[in-house]
């Protein structure tokens, strides 16, 4: 019984040591829309998990500025953006800690 306290206890006390920093499991998509004399309001984002493009995860909007992002947890994606008509983007990875970035011209 005590040679699997002993492991146990090491284990429990090597995890107690991590900060929330190393334990951060999300990264952020960022697309940055150029649309001349448009205030963004009519175009759409829809974010799809790679594995299931039939189920929307997030829906929005970019800001006055353009500006769409979302915090994500790590994983496959792809976006179908929505103005005029019907454009997808390319499917993207969330990396923990990092940001992906689009830039779109229409």
């Amino acid at each position: 019984m005590k040679k699997l306290i002993i492991p146990f206890l090491a284990i429990s006390l090597a995890f107690s040591g991590c900060n929330k920093d190393e334990l951060d499991l999300t990264g952020e998509l960022k697309m940055t829309f150029k649309i001349a004399g448009s205030d963004y309001s009519d175009v759409q984002v829809n974010i799809y998990s790679l594995d299931n493009m039939d189920y929307i995860l997030y829906k929005g909007s970019p800001d006055r500025n353009g500006v769409f992002s979302k915090e994500l947890l790590y994983g496959n994606y792809n976006t179908r953006i929505f103005y005029i008509y019907e454009r997808v983007a390319p499917t993207f990875q969330i990396v923990n800690g990092k940001t992906v970035s689009f830039d779109f011209n229409y």
